[in-house]
């Protein structure tokens, strides 16, 4: 899996395909941090597939067509990845910023998905 995506990412550099390239190596990251070993973290999972998700996000919206599916499915898995990590989150401004920030990328999906 990881091997096909390190050829995806030199694929697209060859071709000067850096948006390519770039969702290529978001996926080899989502690879990497899933295979990590959660025991010996002191970071949990969610963590790194919160970052996953906005990278991925940020290069979905630069594609030449966006596939709005595809962010409403990415921005799903966001959401469930940040409900398990906000009930460890004790800060209530951080929280609340999670909270939004989830909020409006969900109203966003939707109401995106319902313009097309």
């Amino acid at each position: 899996m990881l091997a096909g995506q390190v050829t995806e990412m030199e694929q697209a550099s060859a071709k000067n395909d850096v948006l390519g390239a770039a969702l290529a190596a978001v996926e080899a990251y989502r690879n990497l941090e899933g295979a990590a070993d959660v025991a010996r973290s002191e970071v949990p999972r969610e963590v790194p597939m919160m970052d996953y998700a906005a990278f991925k996000l940020s290069l979905l919206t630069m594609t030449p067509a966006v596939d709005w599916d595809v962010i409403a499915a990415t921005t799903r898995e966001a959401d469930g990845n940040w409900a398990a990590l906000a009930k460890r989150v004790h800060d209530t401004g951080l929280r609340n910023l999670g909270n939004t920030f989830m909020k409006a990328s969900r109203v966003r999906s939707i109401a995106r998905t319902l313009t097309v």
